[in-house]
């Protein structure tokens, strides 16, 4: 598989980051957390994606049954989390390219919150 490239023009978007860890391929360890085969991570988000959020603590390099995988952490999984329902919020046309979405971006509704005053004031 071929390494994708992003650009400034066309930056990694949390979608392709998601899409790696939880499309059709990913892996889900014994311990309830994902990887990837790195080769199949490198062909969705690029060469220097998995490098930068292993830096960054949010990934991990290891050898699951004798293929090398990038990890994603517990730091790393809340941050994709929250990062794929704040991206879908601001980008909800591209909704539909997520593989297995998470539950709350496909049920989650906006609410609109009131602020009620006491009487007794």
């Amino acid at each position: 598989m071929e390494d994708r490239k992003f650009s400034k023009e066309r930056p990694c978007s949390k979608i392709e980051i998601w899409n790696a860890f939880y499309g059709t391929g990913s892996v889900k360890l014994a311990d309830g957390s994902r990887s990837t085969d790195l080769s199949r991570a490198r062909s969705i988000i690029g060469r220097h994606v998995p490098r930068v959020m292993c830096t960054e603590g949010r990934a991990e390099y290891a050898t699951v049954d004798g293929e090398d995988h990038i990890c994603l952490t517990m730091r790393g999984e809340v941050w994709l989390r929250v990062g794929l329902e704040r991206y879908i919020e601001n980008n909800p046309d591209r909704k539909h390219e997520v593989e297995n979405p998470p539950f709350r971006t496909t049920r989650r509704k906006k609410v609109k919150t009131i602020s009620r005053r006491s009487s007794n004031a």
